[in-house]
């Protein structure tokens, strides 16, 4: 193959290199929000017991309509089952990642919130968490309190009442200390 053959193969490889990675700019690509979330995507930031209020920060753009649990229930690993109280958001617009929501008495145009969180005695714990049909998808748990918080020896008959999706990814669970409340900072999240 002559040298300007290969200069001109060249610099064609080159340039079409180049459109390929800009076209989607041009054209207006835009990567879309998600509806279902993945352990992570989700963190809880604060907790508060005094005053049963939470913030949280979605880690990547939630589509419009998209439905998100928080509970401060229990996990039963044996029945599959959540028990505690439940609160039901649904975003009523495209959220962006890294936006802070404050959950709390006041209400927030962006969500429609239903159900109610109400933090007792000195151990607490926190799951958000999407389901369908009975089946649940956990995306970040937070405890926090006085006393034994998890329980996570799967041999107890019980079983671990951490579910097995926060288990098995790393950054998914976070442990505090004994304070009623929390506040705590996300890094290159």
């Amino acid at each position: 193959m002559p040298m300007a053959q290969k200069l001109l193969l060249g610099k064609l490889l080159k340039t079409l290199h180049i459109v390929f990675f800009l076209l989607p700019i041009l054209i207006g690509f835009q990567v879309s929000a998600q509806s279902v979330l993945l352990p992570g995507d989700v963190v809880i930031v604060s907790a508060n017991a005094d005053t049963n209020s939470i913030d949280f920060i979605p880690l990547i753009d939630i589509r419009e309509g998209t439905t998100l649990y928080f509970s401060n229930g229990v996990w039963d690993e044996n029945l599959h089952k959540l028990e505690g109280d439940e609160l039901h958001i649904t975003f009523n617009e495209r959220i962006t990642a890294g936006t802070n929501f404050h959950i709390n008495q006041v209400m927030d145009s962006r969500l429609t919130v239903s159900g109610s969180l109400e933090f007792t005695g000195g151990t607490h714990r926190l799951f958000a968490y999407q389901k369908e049909a009975g089946i649940y998808r956990f995306v970040f748990g937070l405890g926090w309190g006085k006393g034994t918080i998890w329980n996570t020896t799967a041999q107890d008959k019980s079983g671990s009442d951490i579910p097995e999706s926060l288990r098995t990814n790393p950054q998914t669970l976070v442990t505090l200390g004994e304070a009623s409340n929390y506040q705590y900072f996300v890094r290159n999240g």
